[in-house]
């Protein structure tokens, strides 16, 4: 006896409910896989796109943020930065970004002249460690330069040098 004789008559009819039962259930399972797979590739989706979100609007703030200190920098030039207006301006710009916690004017030595908020005894105490290295490269380029090395920290201080 060859195994179709077995399912034939009245045993097949019997079984057949019990095989589309199990090809229902299988389906349902491949439709649910499906469906997760297809939540979970949305949730990606829309996790990428808020981290883009994020990206742009931090790139957007601090282009702000650095915009303001070179306005403030072109004002120093001008007018130099023992006048009111500098002081005045330069405390604009620290009451409107959070995250300037000071702004320190050197003279072409590197040392401090002008520190906004004025400093006890160091102006230089709790600042960026590698404030040299970016004075002097600020002065090579003669262009800004920041650095990102403090952003390790969750203080998001950040040397600039314009």
């Amino acid at each position: 006896m060859t195994n179709f004789q077995v399912f034939r008559g009245r045993d097949a009819i019997q079984i057949m409910p019990v095989i589309a039962m199990v090809l229902v259930v299988m389906l349902l399972g491949v439709l649910l896989w499906l469906l997760h797979r297809n939540e979970v590739e949305d949730e990606n989706r829309a996790l990428i796109q808020d981290i883009l979100w994020v990206e742009q609007n931090l790139h957007f703030n601090l282009d702000a943020v650095m915009e303001r200190l070179a306005q403030l920098a072109d004002l120093a030039g001008r007018e130099g930065d023992a006048s009111v207006s500098f002081v005045v301006q330069g405390r604009a710009v620290m009451s409107n970004s959070p995250e300037v916690e000071r702004i320190l004017v050197r003279d072409a030595d590197g040392r401090v002249r002008r520190a906004i908020p004025p400093a006890e005894a160091d102006p230089d105490r709790g600042g960026d460690p590698d404030w040299r290295t970016v004075f002097t490269l600020a002065r090579t380029l003669g262009r800004e330069v920041g650095t990102s090395g403090n952003w390790r920290r969750l203080g998001f201080r950040d040397s600039l040098s314009v």
